[in-house]
């Protein structure tokens, strides 16, 4: 069995002010994608992952397995719940049309 290396890192930030009042917390949770069809873009797929929760950066890119694609979500709760409604769904754009697989950060290095 051969390992495969990701391009990706995974982090949580988190961000905290002073006071208790005006507190801010940020979680960054990150979904690996793949079977993704060669026409999408990166704002296809942001249009897609939306229908699971808010997304704040997504990326498109190709390897030698196809294309493949990372999301992320401003929070672990949206991206825990777009794992399981949006695996295996149909992405659409307006050229072409493929089901695609998605990972989380826990997933990929387990």
């Amino acid at each position: 069995m051969t390992a495969i290396l990701l391009p990706v890192v995974l982090f949580k930030l988190s961000l905290r002010t002073s006071t208790e009042s005006s507190a801010l917390h940020v979680e960054l949770a990150h979904v690996y994608v793949t079977g993704l069809p060669s026409s999408a873009s990166s704002q296809d797929l942001k249009d897609h992952m939306r229908r699971a929760g808010d997304v704040c950066f997504s990326q498109v890119f190709r390897d030698r397995d196809g294309m493949r694609g990372i999301v992320d979500y401003t929070n672990y709760d949206d991206m825990k719940y777009a794992v399981r409604k949006l695996d295996d769904s149909l992405f659409r754009n307006q050229f072409s049309k493929a089901y695609i697989r998605l990972l989380s950060e826990g997933q990929i290095f387990s």
